[in-house]
């Protein structure tokens, strides 16, 4: 009996939505990162502007930004192709620590009075929605490595007598070192 595959918001299953998340994420890094340094090219080839060090800085920042989504997205569509549950969790980690700061962020310019919470906010939420993704695709490959490994060790009870089964070759590595 084949279990039913669960699905996220578009019918797609977790594991395209986790992909999905990664593409998405990969974009958004990549266009991060190239405007960055289109923007640092600019600055300093313009002789108006070779003065300014905070554009540098500011556009060095974007720059640096867009590498860490490229590699976080990579963490994540690494893991899901390969089904290597611990990427996944590392990205969820990342992931929530993100959205802590940016919930921070958004206090704070809730109290310096900036309008721009209301978009900060959805994009949080949006946020956690793709944790609660990468986290459900996870936990089913969890429970699926758990079902694969029970199977397993039931298969090999039923085919081996039990004594046969504990019995060990205690002399086996000395007879490979000549010393019986």
């Amino acid at each position: 009996m084949e279990k039913e595959k669960s699905t996220c918001c578009c019918g797609c299953t977790f594991k395209t939505g986790c992909l999905i998340i990664g593409s998405l994420e990969m974009i958004g890094g990549l266009i991060s990162f190239v405007a960055g340094l289109v923007m640092i090219i600019y600055f300093n080839v313009n002789y108006r502007y070779a003065r300014y060090d905070m554009f540098d800085i500011i556009f060095g920042i974007l720059m640096a930004g867009g590498a860490l989504s490229i590699a976080h997205a990579v963490i994540l569509i690494h893991g899901t192709r390969k089904g290597r549950q611990g990427f996944l969790q590392c990205w969820i980690i990342l992931q929530i620590i993100g959205l802590v700061l940016s919930a921070i962020g958004v206090i704070v310019s809730a109290i310096l009075g900036s309008f721009r919470t209301i978009s900060v906010g959805g994009s949080i939420a949006l946020g956690f929605y793709y944790v609660f993704v990468v986290k459900s695709h996870r936990q089913e490959l969890l429970d699926s490595k758990n079902d694969e490994s029970n199977g397993k060790a039931f298969n090999e009870m039923g085919n081996k007598n039990h004594n046969n089964m504990y019995q060990q070759n205690i002399a086996a590595p000395f007879n490979e070192m000549g010393l019986i």
